[in-house]
């Protein structure tokens, strides 16, 4: 599926990471507007874990693959051959509803893409 990904979205490699560990967490770090890799013992908001014998792909959607558009894009797209994951992080303690409504469009708006 990387050979598909990298033909379709062409000059996006450096938005791309490969995760061979068992165990990968990211943070959403709000001042660089991206994910970053950090320790389980640090703060974190999506914690990878690959029971597999393959390794994933994790993709820096939201301001790297996708530039923004309306309504907002999902932030990471995580995959192998196997399965792929759309991920949203909402770290806030706002008004849940909301958010659920933004992160639907969010989602919507990443697979027209």
């Amino acid at each position: 599926m990387i050979d598909n990904f990298i033909t379709v979205f062409s000059g996006k490699e450096l938005c791309i990471n490969e995760i061979s560990e068992k165990h990968k967490f990211v943070y959403d770090h709000p001042v660089l507007k991206k994910g970053i890799f950090v320790n389980g013992d640090e703060v974190f908001h999506v914690h990878i874990e690959n029971d597999g014998k393959e390794n994933y792909h994790f993709v820096q959607n939201d301001e790297c693959v996708m530039l923004s558009v309306k309504g907002g894009q999902c932030d990471f797209v995580l995959f192998n051959s196997d399965v792929i994951h759309f991920v949203e992080v909402k770290a806030t303690n706002d008004n849940l509803s909301t958010h659920k409504k933004k992160i639907y469009k969010q989602l919507e708006n990443t697979f027209k893409y």
